[in-house]
């Protein structure tokens, strides 16, 4: 079944009266968003009337009333937020919006803003085989590059481009719409960037006594500079002058704004305290009214539409904070793999091989003393990374890992090189080393071909994109990095199997960077592979080869039920880890499902299992299991006999095939674990895939694409229990974001609009949303209010789920 929801929505909010007319003077439609990074609406609802039935569902409600009622006091104020209450509850309608996606910062925002479904799907972008690393939360790096260097997009965006995936601002005319710094998008933000300096020197202050100055930055010195804060005080008075800036003929210039603040979200992870969340939504209300104050100024109030929305919500706790565990401190240890860890943030400056600088992050590896392939053993080598954890202080993480097959010719690599004088133990090892040559050689001339391939879809893509000399110069960097490691593995491949050739080649002696690219992952591990995962040697150097010689391996797939934590966290809960999650291949369970499947995945808990099928018509299965067991080339499924014991808590909606719509409405109801399967379903699906026809190209552009997207598959993907989070460091955060509680996936979505828009104020329209409903919602409400305006792309509108 291929749902359209933006039928759906438009349908119901156009029968609940949300937009008629067409603006009298026939003024374009103006569309502005404000975006509040972070905020959930069960906080927001409470502080706009803490008797409101939302502050009941917060942790520790008395506790919230308790700071809201004194800060009135002390403020002397009857309203914290007299202009979000104003203009969005009063006299705006508003919706139970949920995450489409995953609830980060950069998916979310991906979703809402091009009403797609999700292509960047988490906070950075990693490829198994070149080893790259990008952030998307480098926001200030992003900002210097798009203005200094001249790129045309911040890199979620490149993501998105690569597909022709509009966003937004994309429909409306070249210098009419202006963007803020964000995750995605295309304008140089030297305007912001150029207030924000100015703040930064005069600290806002009028006076330009150097004494004043002086005094200002020594008392910031010693307290700390907030600089989300001062970003976004900026923004506020920037985005007021940018709605009411004329072009040369007098008319107000931009059709549409888009403002992003992201205060909330920084104190919601480093103080949940009551008393400070809501001292800073009295400010982000103070700065959307500034805003608003522009738009009743404004020639074309009338037809101003303004959106507030956010990406997620935060789960947190105002009297239990969260635990950090250290997921790449546990990794490098041996019996959890022995790893050297590659990281995009900065750790420690201990085990970095660069040392950072304050304040600015870039990738770097943190090796491990416990490394088979580091410098600690006989011709090993720092630099080998072999595993990366997506993680950013949230209860959750993606883990790619360096393919087992590459790790045990690399240990045998490593062997033959300190053997190399010892003839009777080479010939010992040269069966072994043979095999496991076969073995990797099985998928990697297939890597070579695909990469060699994928780098001609690339360079024809750059001749169609030849005026777009920042996608010319992404395109040549990655067509860059396929080739010369395609190079290596060249070598690698051609590693002879006659055991004289062999011992030639083996005299001549070698690197084993020169065959083994550093930073080159392989191919994603299979679910076999994960279960005997080769991280070492089980046999000591002293007896290798003098008998049996066996391999140390690791079951990543049930190491994460297994795991205590030194302490308990402050719930008192010494398990940090709530789920493994992986794909399963499809074809296993053909036998097990009634209809075609696009994708299975696997849950692993601490007391049962569970499996998400997806059809290929977009309905979702949730079935949960004792035990998911692979028996040779098949799948042995054993369901959970006490169905009371799920996990999720779905018992009743299991084994029962459902759309994501019928999820959202029913998961949504006095559940803790919201919307699990959609997220999940939405994540492991390969949705380039979906959206691979709108680019266009064909051949070895369209497989450039899908090479590009394949190589940023993490192996699984694990989450934490409520109460711990997952970080690179030791540094215990607030709240978090990312699990499936009603605080993270919650989002605000309120319009207000001037007088072409006849509204339902004051009206919660009833149902479950999604933030992928948003844009073709906007599109229509716009489209209706002016009939006669251009219409948009057709591709911005028409988003599906399945």
């Amino acid at each position: 079944m291929r749902a359209r929801l933006p039928l759906l929505v438009l349908s119901t909010l156009c029968s609940l009266g949300i937009t008629l007319s067409a603006p009298a003077d026939e003024a374009p439609p103006r569309l502005i968003l404000i975006k509040v990074d972070g905020l959930s609406p069960l906080v927001l609802n409470s502080a706009v009337d803490p008797a409101d039935p939302s502050t009941d569902r917060l942790p520790h409600p008395e506790l919230f009333r308790d700071a809201h009622s004194q800060l009135r006091s002390v403020l002397k104020r009857d309203k914290l937020a007299p202009n979000i209450e104003a203009y969005f509850y009063s006299r705006g309608v508003r919706t139970p919006m949920y995450c489409a996606t995953l609830p980060l910062s950069a998916p979310s925002w991906a979703v809402i803003d091009t009403g797609r479904p999700s292509i960047v799907k988490s906070n950075s972008a990693f490829n198994r085989f070149t080893g790259d690393l990008t952030s998307y939360l480098d926001q200030l790096r992003e900002a210097m590059s798009v203005t200094l260097k001249g790129a045309r997009r911040t890199s979620a965006l490149w993501q998105l481009d690569l597909l022709d995936i509009p966003i937004l601002s994309d429909y409306f005319a070249e210098g009419r719409a202006w963007t803020s710094i964000q995750f995605l998008y295309r304008e140089r933000p030297t305007d912001q960037l150029a207030s924000l300096g100015k703040h930064l020197i005069t600290g806002g202050e009028k006076s330009k006594n150097p004494l004043r100055l002086v005094w200002r930055h020594l008392a910031e010195s010693a307290y700390g500079a907030d600089y989300p804060e001062k970003n976004d005080r900026v923004l506020a008075s920037l985005a007021g002058r940018k709605v009411l800036e004329t072009d040369l003929d007098g008319k107000e210039r931009y059709d549409f704004l888009s403002v992003l603040f992201s205060s909330v979200d920084h104190q919601f992870h480093v103080d949940p305290h009551y008393e400070n969340i809501l001292s800073w939504l009295i400010r982000v209300d103070d700065w959307i009214g500034e805003i608003l104050a522009a738009v009743e100024q404004s020639e074309r109030r009338d037809s101003t539409l303004v959106v507030l929305l956010s990406d997620h919500g935060l789960d947190f706790d105002p009297v239990q904070l969260n635990y950090s565990f250290p997921i790449n401190r546990w990794l490098r240890e041996a019996q959890f793999g022995g790893h050297s860890v590659l990281a995009p943030v900065v750790e420690d400056t201990e085990h970095a091989l660069t040392v950072p600088v304050r304040g600015v992050d870039f990738t770097r590896i943190y090796e491990s003393q416990e490394s088979p392939f580091g410098p600690a053993v006989p011709y090993g080598e720092k630099g080998f990374a072999t595993a990366f954890t997506d993680n950013t202080g949230n209860p959750r993480f993606d883990a790619y890992l360096r393919n087992s097959d590459l790790n045990r010719l690399h240990l045998l690599m490593l062997e033959v090189l300190r053997c190399r004088k010892r003839p009777e133990l080479l010939d010992r090892i040269f069966p072994e080393f043979i095999t496991t040559l076969a073995e990797v050689q099985g998928w990697l001339r297939k890597e070579i071909q695909q990469s060699l391939r994928a780098a001609e879809g690339l360079q024809e893509i750059s001749k169609k994109r030849s005026g777009d000399t920042d996608a010319v110069r992404r395109l040549a960097a990655d067509r860059a990095a396929y080739r010369r490691t395609a190079n290596a593995l060249e070598r690698l491949s051609a590693i002879p199997v006659d055991k004289n050739a062999w011992l030639k080649w083996l005299g001549r002696g070698f690197r084993v960077a020169d065959f083994i690219p550093k930073g080159y992952f392989g191919p994603n591990n299979s679910l076999q592979q994960l279960q005997g995962y080769v991280t070492g040697w089980e046999t000591s150097p002293k007896e290798r080869w003098k008998g049996p010689t066996a391999f140390r391996k690791i079951d990543y797939t049930k190491l994460f039920r297994t795991v205590e934590a030194a302490s308990a966290n402050a719930s008192g809960n010494s398990r940090p880890f709530h789920f493994f999650s992986a794909a399963v291949p499809v074809a296993l369970l053909a036998v097990e499902a009634d209809r075609p499947l696009r994708q299975a995945i696997w849950l692993v808990f601490p007391s049962a299992e569970a499996l998400i099928l997806e059809s290929t018509e977009g309905e979702i299965l949730y079935r949960p299991l004792r035990s998911l067991e692979f028996v040779g080339r098949s799948i042995r499924l054993t369901p959970l006999a006490d169905p009371s014991r799920d996990p999720f808590g779905y018992s009743h909606l299991a084994g029962c095939w459902m759309s994501p719509r019928s999820w959202a409405s029913e998961s949504t109801r006095d559940h803790e674990w919201q919307l699990a399967p959609i997220i999940l379903a939405e994540l492991f699906r390969d949705n380039h895939r979906l959206a691979r026809s709108s680019a266009g190209g064909g051949g070895n552009e369209e497989f450039a694409r899908e090479f590009h997207f394949v190589q940023q598959k993490p192996d699984f993907r694990v989450w934490t229990f409520r109460g711990w989070n997952v970080n690179s460091n030791s540094h215990t955060p607030g709240g978090s974001h990312g699990n499936f509680t009603e605080l993270d996936v919650r989002t605000i979505f309120a319009v207000w609009g001037g007088q072409a828009y006849r509204l339902r104020r004051g009206e919660l329209l009833p149902g479950a949303f999604l933030t992928c409903d948003i844009v073709p919602t906007l599109f229509s409400v716009l489209e209706q209010a002016s009939p006669k305006c251009e219409p948009r792309p057709p591709g911005g509108w028409i988003g599906e789920v399945a």
